[in-house]
């Protein structure tokens, strides 16, 4: 017996939908294992936040060649593909003696983290159209950053009471679960089986970085995710619990609430910002502007900062996650099919540059404030107010080339009368 489409829809989302939390659980649990790390491997911060980067690198560069990919083979493989690929990283983490098997091993996560995404994304354009595939993108992802949740609480826990190479583990039993359902039950959509050359890669690559669509669309990412994400990926922990002194737990809690802001925000933002390019110009310039202005303000001050201003502060970076999903309506919108699983692979780049780019440059900056004296530990509040002026400072960036970018786009698509 045939499944109706819209079943066969909603099991394949769902699946895809999980596997997408996997991932996130995978990618983020270091954040919550940064300090074991520092330990176990005796890691400077730049070495600490190398693990990070380079995890973040692999999935940065790995985009383009999986959505060349995922055009031709389609997202149940590359789901399943992806999925047992983060299980292999997360068991070499697991048992990991030293820095270098370590870093190995969290290349491999990035490696298979990239194909998951994206994956997700085409699964939802296979099965929806139109404002309801924007509606159900933003939920998607907002359910699938529960793996933040999932980092932060049960597998925190987990690290806690039964260390470091049973928490791991249990993370990459997790991931091979996850590949062996997509297996089962994803459904393949119709797909192109054209072969692939290299030309042709050159060619849609080259087309997408012309279109005004995929610069602008890439230039939101970077700008509304990259803070967030680097927070909650490395050094939210490290700076909640060493610098500002809380306890692990709330620390953890607060990382946490960045996956519950997306559900209360996601929603509000998708509904708003689909209705037209004007809007979601709007709320990126606006948002990216209060995301600088936070920064600052947590910059400034160099007592420790008062719970009110640091759950203010919690809500305005947070809310940059399911805001950058915006970046995903201008390639549904305004990219041809024929080469959205590449674009989107494009786009999906900028928040993650941005992020291990910050990452890289915050732990670079700690290591140099202790070793010129001007603070006493890594990760006192005195290394992370001089570390963390990067973060105002990308954001401003992205934001000055999201501005020149959608004006060009702008032309393109209403170009002035003679």
């Amino acid at each position: 017996m045939k499944i109706a489409k819209s079943t066969a829809g909603a099991i394949s989302l769902s699946f895809a939908c999980f596997a997408y939390l996997v991932a996130v659980t995978q990618r983020s649990n270091l954040g919550v294992a940064a300090l074991e790390a520092s330990d176990r491997f005796q890691v400077s911060a730049t070495q600490l936040s190398s693990l990070g980067v380079l995890q973040l690198v692999i999935y940065a560069v790995m985009q383009v060649p999986v959505g060349v990919l995922l055009d031709r083979y389609g997202a149940k493989a590359m789901l399943v593909f992806g999925s047992i690929a983060m299980g292999l990283g997360q068991l070499l983490v697991a048992f990991a003696t030293g820095f270098e098997a370590a870093a190995l091993g969290r290349m491999l996560v990035g490696f298979g983290d990239a194909f998951i995404f994206i994956s997700l994304t085409r699964t939802v354009n296979a099965w929806f159209t139109g404002t309801k595939a924007s509606v159900i993108q933003q939920l998607v992802a907002n359910l699938g950053q529960l793996g933040q949740v999932m980092s932060a609480i049960p597998f925190h826990f987990a690290l806690q009471t039964l260390g470091w190479s049973p928490a791991f583990s249990i993370a990459a039993i997790a991931s091979v679960m996850s590949s062996v359902l997509c297996l089962a039950f994803i459904r393949s959509y119709a797909i192109s089986r054209a072969p692939i050359s290299l030309a042709g890669v050159k060619r849609l690559v080259f087309e997408n970085l012309r279109d005004p669509a995929t610069r602008t669309a890439f230039w939101v990412h970077f700008t509304l995710q990259s803070s967030g994400s680097s927070f909650v990926l490395l050094w939210g922990y490290p700076y909640l619990v060493s610098a500002q002194g809380f306890d692990p737990e709330f620390a953890t809690g607060l990382l946490s609430a960045f996956v519950f802001i997306g559900f209360v925000v996601g929603p509000l933002i998708s509904a708003y910002a689909a209705k037209s390019s004007t809007r979601k110009y709007a709320l990126t310039m606006g948002l990216g502007l209060a995301i600088i202005a936070a920064w600052i303000l947590v910059l400034i001050t160099p007592a420790a900062l008062p719970i009110g201003f640091v759950l203010v502060f919690v809500l305005i970076v947070g809310a940059g996650g399911p805001a950058s999903m915006m970046a995903f309506d201008y390639s549904r919108k305004l990219i041809p099919a024929q080469r959205m699983g590449t674009a989107n692979g494009l786009i999906n780049t900028g928040g993650f540059i941005a992020a291990f780019s910050l990452m890289l440059g915050v732990g670079l900056l700690l290591d140099l404030a202790q070793r010129t004296g001007f603070s006493t530990s890594t990760y006192s509040n005195t290394g992370f107010q001089l570390a963390f002026w990067l973060e105002p400072a990308v954001v401003a960036f992205g934001l000055w080339r999201f501005h020149v970018a959608s004006r060009t786009l702008s032309a393109r698509i209403s170009p002035p009368s003679e």
